[in-house]
């Protein structure tokens, strides 16, 4: 008797599991989804690309109908032993690159200040410096996005995918999955550098010039400031960077490696502190005592920036009366009278006493008066008094009148704002002459350029 063959079912066409259109704005993370997660749902997996998609093929499970039984299979074979790393993968490690030492070509003097050197390699610490002020992150970040939305991004993508699987076959899907998010990671990595080596070179010839110039500035503000005795201390720079690092929640070796991931070091950031530190010290003591800020000035700008209406003085107030028939000649012997007693006044503690020294006088604390509401043009000749003085004699309805400012504020806090906008002001003012002062320098400055 002939045995009946039973037909086996037919073996079902494995279906792809998703597609990704190269080129969509998805693509990057559709692929990246459809390579580590839908991809292998059933342990070892083998994928290939067809029309610009990734197509991934998963074996039958066991039990189905597809599936031989195990009596009928040849006998299981013992799963290969692990592969030793291959050198892609090690490439994911996240260790930064050793920074080596500065090369001779850095080290070549570029400008001589007085025969005083700048090699290449300080202007290129100081170009990577500038660069965190010139929108380099945000070149590289659309750089970046550039990179990621490009064909050969998704194609060497799927490329990683690939490469993934078949050099792990048998592995489970964690396994795979743990491997390819590396190298997915390390490419990314590959991928951020290239971005900002982009923003880098599109900026760095003008921050080279730019750094140059300022570099040139620095050694002529150092040279003057060691001349006059004026450099500061190393303590008071590492007082600085210590502050610095503090404000940004790090400890100072932390602060040094991370400027070292920006490719600069801290001895530029210590050469520029010490330059404008410096020179800072030396302009005031040059300069300073040819600066006067008004009381009106800094009364006009604390108004400006609190509200005129908050401007308030502390006034003393001293009146000579004046007859009921009044005359020229009285208004002249009251105004000499008042001159002769602004000459005795030594301060708002003796205005009271000083008022009861002679008979025609009424003395008066006004208390503290907003500026706008003193008239014209006694306002402007109390602004312009400090703390403590007495203005000329004006004649008012009353009479001739003496008015001494004893204090001012200007809102809630008035000795902070003000003395906050006089040494802004008087800032301002020094820089005026010490602008005028490092032309000069820089006139008279012997500079040779050895590279361009």
């Amino acid at each position: 008797m002939t045995p009946t063959r039973t037909p086996s079912p037919p073996t079902p066409r494995p279906a792809p599991i998703s597609r990704c259109r190269p080129g969509h704005p998805g693509t990057l993370t559709a692929v990246l989804v459809a390579a580590t997660a839908s991809a292998l749902l059933a342990g070892p997996a083998s994928a290939q690309f067809s029309n610009g998609a990734v197509i991934v093929t998963v074996p039958a499970p066991e039990g189905s109908a597809s599936a031989k039984p195990q009596s009928e299979a040849q006998p299981r074979r013992a799963p290969p032993k692990p592969r030793a790393e291959s050198k892609p993968e090690r490439r994911a490690s996240s260790s930064p690159p050793r920074r080596e030492a500065p090369s001779v070509s850095k080290l070549r003097i570029a400008v001589l200040v007085n025969d005083d050197p700048i090699t290449q390699y300080e202007i290129e610490q100081r170009a990577s410096m500038l660069a965190g002020g010139s929108g380099l992150q945000k070149q590289a970040q659309a750089n970046f996005k550039n990179l990621i939305q490009r064909k050969s991004t998704n194609d060497r993508l799927r490329q990683i995918l690939k490469e993934t699987i078949d050099a792990n076959p048998g592995r489970s899907r964690e396994y795979i999955l743990k491997k390819f998010e590396a190298r997915k990671q390390a490419y990314a990595r590959d991928l951020q550098k290239q971005a900002i080596t982009q923003a880098k070179n599109s900026v760095l010839p003008t921050l080279r010039r730019k750094a140059t110039e300022e570099l040139i500035d620095e050694r002529l503000k150092l040279q003057a400031a060691k001349q006059a005795n004026m450099l500061i201390a190393d303590a008071q720079i590492d007082d600085v960077i210590q502050g610095i690092a503090k404000r940004n929640n790090m400890t100072l070796p932390a602060f040094k490696e991370a400027l070292k991931k920006q490719g600069s070091d801290i001895n530029a950031m210590r050469s520029r502190f010490r330059a404008n530190m410096s020179w800072l010290r030396l302009v005031n003591a040059k300069f300073g005592r040819f600066v006067d800020v008004s009381q009106k000035t800094i009364d006009d700008a604390v108004a400006e920036s609190q509200g005129a209406d908050k401007v308030s003085l502390h006034l003393h107030r001293l009146t000579f009366n004046l007859p009921d028939k009044i005359d020229q000649r009285v208004i002249a012997e009251r105004m000499v009278e008042a001159d002769g007693l602004r000459a005795q006044f030594t301060g708002c503690n003796a205005s009271r006493r000083l008022a009861a020294s002679s008979p025609n006088v009424v003395f008066r604390d006004l208390g503290y008066t907003i500026a706008t509401a003193v008239p014209e043009p006694t306002r402007s000749l109390l602004i312009n008094l400090r703390d403590g003085e007495m203005a000329p004699p004006v004649t008012t309805e009353d009479g001739v009148a003496l008015y001494a400012v004893c204090a001012r504020r200007a809102g809630s806090k008035s000795l902070e704002a003000r003395a906050a906008t006089e040494r802004e002001l008087r800032q301002k003012g020094t820089e005026l002459y010490a602008r005028k002062y490092l032309s000069d320098l820089r006139r008279e400055a012997h500079i040779e350029y050895r590279t361009r």
